[in-house]
């Protein structure tokens, strides 16, 4: 019997419900980007309780999650950085940023 393909979105979503234990556990603030539209698939119980929103609230800011809690021209330097990082797809390369975020409080 052939297992079908499930869409890669919904495989994405199934491999992060099934590591998401795990990403709680870690110290620190762990969020998975889609890259290709530059939306969040992830982000940990941390994260969402500092910016003082839910992660469907995250889903549904789209790209706008990043100008309403990122600083954007300090982005513009290290964001290219990140990007070409990724690209290159070498182990060995390591990029360093400071990145300022503004809490959800208003």
């Amino acid at each position: 019997m052939i297992k079908p393909v499930l869409p890669v979105a919904q495989r994405i979503e199934d491999k992060v419900l099934t590591a998401s234990p795990a990403l709680e556990l870690l110290p620190g603030v762990v969020i998975i980007h889609h890259l290709h539209d530059s939306t969040v698939v992830y982000m940990s119980s941390s994260g969402l309780s500092r910016l003082r929103v839910t992660l469907q609230e995250l889903k549904e800011m789209g790209k706008n999650y990043h100008a309403r809690f990122f600083n954007e021209s300090a982005a513009a330097e290290y964001v290219p950085q990140i990007l070409g990082m990724l690209e290159r797809n070498n182990d060995e390369e390591t990029v360093s940023f400071f990145q300022q975020v503004r809490s959800g409080a208003h």
